[in-house]
């Protein structure tokens, strides 16, 4: 609701352009960093089902961790029951709980507005990336 009324109802189509430039891939994985109740996750792991099913490819579908500092939120998101490819991680985008080079793309939406140190939670993102 939140995001919603800060861009008039927007978010949906930004989120459909950013996913239209990451192009996700089967086999990718994406980190969504302050992913909330993961409507970025939702919308990457479709796409990538989608491409793999366009091209007949058996390949494995992609897969996306979500990780908020906020435990309400996503709880919220696992009550919602997205895809079996998306899991759920408490951390803080200035300390990400990954190892270096873990993930295919790395995305931050609404949240980065409430990140203290945006120079940080980038390096730190760029990190993971």
């Amino acid at each position: 609701i939140m995001n919603d009324v800060m861009s008039g109802g927007a978010h949906r189509i930004w989120k459909d352009i950013a996913l239209t430039k990451l192009n996700p891939q089967p086999g990718e994985i994406l980190l969504d960093v302050a992913g909330g109740t993961g409507d970025i996750a939702k919308r990457f792991v479709r796409r990538a089902k989608e491409t793999a099913r366009r091209r007949g490819q058996p390949a494995p579908a992609a897969a996306a961790i979500i990780c908020d500092y906020n435990l309400e939120m996503l709880n919220a998101g696992r009550k919602r029951g997205l895809d079996e490819r998306i899991s759920w991680t408490c951390g803080d985008a200035l300390n990400l709980p990954f190892p270096d080079q873990r993930f295919d793309a790395v995305t931050i939406s609404f949240g980065l507005r409430n990140v203290v140190d945006i120079d940080a939670a980038l390096r730190d993102m760029w990190r993971v990336l």
